[in-house]
């Protein structure tokens, strides 16, 4: 990490003076609110089932346009068995029913968000679908069905008379990436969970199928892009080969075999090609962590016509290795912003970046990266906001992040947990000499589910829904946007000001070039962010204690923005933020 810090510092001072303003779009401008349907708002009374639904997003469309988002990002509402809540989709072109059932709402949210002058797009599930979908249904029924060959269907191996997978990939359901079919006598490849078979994106007529009804069919209807599901791992390594025994460098098949396999650059410019060429689209790929610069360009460059931009997950996922965590510093979180800042930035290529600290898959920013004591977690969401409003490029901003919504309480047991990866990650982690009480500390601090309790517009919780009980459990509704909404200093408002700023200061928050002042402090972030207009510097001190910045605040320069009402002195205090224009 100390190497790749030299290198960008290099590379920073290397590009300041070349910096220029990359070319504008909507979708660099915009700013991204991701709407997890399920938990986000009920509008059935009589009939409510503690499910949000289409209709309980389009009725509350004005609360995203008030907070100052103009694309709203769908979660997948598509039939599904909902094992892992809606992505693995049996049925690309459809309403679950329970999202309401209906196209007509989806024609009715699309309608109404492009009315408000704003964007929507949809999650893009298309590595793989459920084993209920019926492509799989038709694939599985015999092996010389037409669909045979639309999944990774292989015999099993027999080794001293027992059988055995045909290799030994490890799935991300802490065993084989296979699951063995009795009726055919072979196993399907499944990378994440047996119910979500991958497709076989080498079979042309799979990739037609899915660009003729996962994306034209919505492009159509009228949506602006997609968010790509695992859009990196489509294209897997000719013959399926073993993870070498012999390998020393302990990789597993995801580095060697899928991940930037073969073909994924040929399938996404076909894809572009086919179908998204034809429309304006903004499209977004889920990555992952990489300290690979030029994975990020050959994905997010414009001359590629690949994707506009994917999410790295360096700054969200350091400090923990899947459910374990292991522990973060300030020079670390800086290299991944560093990182992450350059990686998609124009001046490294042609490319953009994508801005974000929470989604459906990540615990909540302020238990995570700040402190959510009652004492601190105000000023927490507020110091949290100024970083993410202030970096360069898309910015995505996920429901109920803008009132500060937190982890779940600690009280919570297993049985309180939804998501089947945390039950699987507590039932391993028990087995294995971990106590119960560790791992559910862990979930506590890492787990999905912390980001899908249900919105808290009230302190009732019948703002979500008024069934009492709910597909998961309402938590901190001491946290909720109708006691924040007319209150200058909550947290809610505090967004609202910061996203306007940000966009009133485009030219230098969402294309500015960046650079960290300092990288030795382990309590504040100061960076500073140059435009050709202007230059501003922003501090956040971001510990329990007050202090002195690493650098001295700028004198003679204008204090755009400040967290607390006594802002004046050398001293910041705890979660304290502030910036200034030169």
């Amino acid at each position: 990490m100390v190497l790749l810090q030299c290198t960008l510092l290099i590379l920073g001072a290397t590009l300041a003076t070349a910096w220029q303003s990359p070319p504008s779009a909507w979708w660099k401008e915009g700013v991204v609110y991701q709407v997890y349907p399920a938990s986000f708002k009920e509008s059935r009374t009589e009939t409510a089932i503690g499910w949000g639904d289409i209709k309980g997003i389009i009725n509350n469309l004005d609360h995203i346009q008030s907070l100052g988002a103009d694309i709203v990002w769908l979660s997948p509402f598509q039939n599904s068995p909902m094992k892992d809540m809606g992505y693995d989709i049996s049925d690309y072109d459809s309403v679950n029913q329970l999202f309401g059932g209906s196209l007509e709402d989806i024609k009715t949210f699309i309608s109404e968000v492009h009315k408000r002058g704003m964007r929507c797009i949809f999650d893009l599930v298309i590595n793989h679908t459920s084993d209920k979908h019926k492509w799989f249904k038709e694939s599985a029924s015999s092996k010389t069905n037409p669909k045979r060959d639309w999944y990774f269907w292989r015999q099993p191996q027999y080794i001293n008379g027992s059988m055995y997978p045909p290799n030994n990939w490890a799935g991300n359901n802490n065993g084989s990436a296979w699951k063995y079919d009795a009726q055919t006598g072979e196993y399907y490849l499944n990378i994440f969970n047996p119910y979500q078979p991958d497709l076989n994106w080498d079979n042309p007529d799979v990739r037609r199928a899915i660009f003729q009804n996962a994306l034209k069919y919505w492009l159509d209807m009228g949506i602006d892009g997609f968010r790509m599901d695992a859009f990196s791992i489509f294209s897997k390594a000719p013959g399926l080969p073993d993870v070498p025994a012999s390998d020393s460098n302990f990789h597993d098949a995801r580095d060697l075999y899928y991940n930037n396999g073969p073909h994924e650059h040929e399938y996404l410019q076909e894809m572009n090609r086919a179908v998204l060429s034809h429309y304006d689209t903004f499209t977004v790929g889920e990555y992952g962590m990489t300290d690979n610069m030029s994975i990020v360009q050959d994905y997010v460059s414009a001359s590629r016509r690949e994707v506009n931009t994917i999410f790295l997950t360096n700054m969200c996922d350091i400090g923990r290795e899947g459910y374990e965590f292991v522990g973060w510093n300030f020079t670390g979180w800086r290299e991944a912003i560093n990182f992450t800042q350059w990686s998609g930035s124009s001046s490294v290529g042609d490319g953009w970046n994508s801005v974000y600290l929470e989604n459906h898959d990540l615990p909540r920013s302020i238990s995570r990266f700040a402190n959510d004591a009652p004492k601190f977690r105000v000023q927490s969401g507020k110091a949290l906001s100024v970083l993410l409003t202030t970096l360069s490029g898309t910015l995505f901003v996920y429901q109920g992040q803008e009132i500060g919504m937190v982890n779940v309480p600690d009280t919570w047991t297993i049985s309180d947990y939804r998501d089947l990866n945390s039950i699987a990650y507590y039932n391993n982690a028990t087995q294995h000499r971990v106590s119960s009480s560790e791992a559910l500390a862990n979930l506590a601090l890492l787990a999905r589910d912390n980001a899908r309790t249900p919105f808290n517009w009230d302190s009732s919780g019948n703002g979500f829904s008024v069934n009492k009980t709910t597909w998961t459990s309402r938590a901190n509704l001491d946290i909720n946007l109708a006691d924040q909404k007319d209150d200058p200093n909550s947290v809610y408002n505090f967004w609202v000001r910061m996203l306007r700023l940000r966009k009133e200061q485009k030219d230098s928050f969402v294309y500015g070039e960046f650079e960290f002042l300092d990288w030795e402090s382990e309590s504040f972030l100061v960076y500073q962010k140059t435009s050709e207009s202007n230059k501003m510097v922003v501090f956040i001190n971001l510990s329990t204690g007050a202090a002195k910045p690493p650098v001295a605040t700028p004198e003679n320069a204008d204090l755009l923005v400040h967290t607390h009402d006594d802002h004046s002195g050398a001293v910041f205090q705890p979660f304290e933020g502030r910036v200034y224009k030169l």
